[in-house]
């Protein structure tokens, strides 16, 4: 599936050189992925939507735990979370691609699995919020709610974990022992 494209010197490019190596050619020409890849620059800046996903979601629990929050601003708090879903499957479709340590793809495959059950449980909470059907509450309103809180904040914290330890592998932070201080 993947190639070390240091085998293959005539079709070497230069984002594969970027990335270690490692590419799948689909990877390169993929159509769906241009629009992102004006967004965030190279396919090999994949610490952009990393970084980008940990400021949302703090940005999402900011909003959210403020007092007194109107309507517009839950409406705003789906927004974002929906933007969150969609980058939290990308970042973890492009650490797929890229040769990654396999510890900061389990970690990103965990995060875009949490950022799908967030949906399921804000969809029971915005109804009830929102509309206010007569009839329609959930129950444990309280249980429902602490749990969307804590995979909100675990979705943050695995966040910043992939994108510091992406970060700090794509730059050899790990490859040379530090002196103690």
């Amino acid at each position: 599936m993947f190639r070390n494209w240091s085998i293959h010197p005539h079709i070497r490019s230069f984002q594969g050189l970027l990335m270690g190596g490692y590419v799948s050619p689909k990877f390169l020409h993929r159509k769906a992925l241009k629009p992102l890849e004006y967004l965030y620059g190279s396919m090999a800046n994949v610490w952009k939507p990393l970084y980008a996903m940990v400021w949302l979601a703090f940005l999402q629990i900011v909003i959210v735990v403020a007092p007194g929050i109107p309507t517009r601003l839950v409406d705003l708090h789906v927004l974002l979370g929906l933007v969150i879903l969609g980058l939290a499957h990308y970042d973890n479709m492009l650490l797929k691609k890229i040769g990654a340590p396999n510890r900061v793809k389990r970690i990103a495959k965990a995060i875009a699995i949490l950022a799908t059950v967030q949906p399921l449980l804000g969809v029971m909470l915005y109804v009830r919020l929102r509309f206010g059907i007569p009839g329609f509450d959930v129950p444990w309103v309280q249980v429902v709610t602490f749990i969307h809180l804590v995979i909100a904040l675990a979705i943050i914290t695995q966040a910043s974990s992939v994108a510091t330890s992406h970060d700090m592998w794509s730059e050899g932070e790990f490859a040379a022992a530090t002196k103690p201080v």
